[in-house]
């Protein structure tokens, strides 16, 4: 029983890491194109 629930907290944590990663990742090309906007 522990060891699931241990097993189930490393994967929520694996997946909130990722979309957090994610998300930065989505910011910065948004931060990018702006940029090339105001270039142009």
């Amino acid at each position: 029983m522990r060891k699931m629930l241990r097993l189930n907290n490393c994967r929520k944590k694996l997946r909130v890491m990722e979309r957090k990663r994610r998300l930065r990742i989505k910011r910065d090309r948004r931060k990018e194109n702006k940029r090339k906007r105001g270039r142009i």
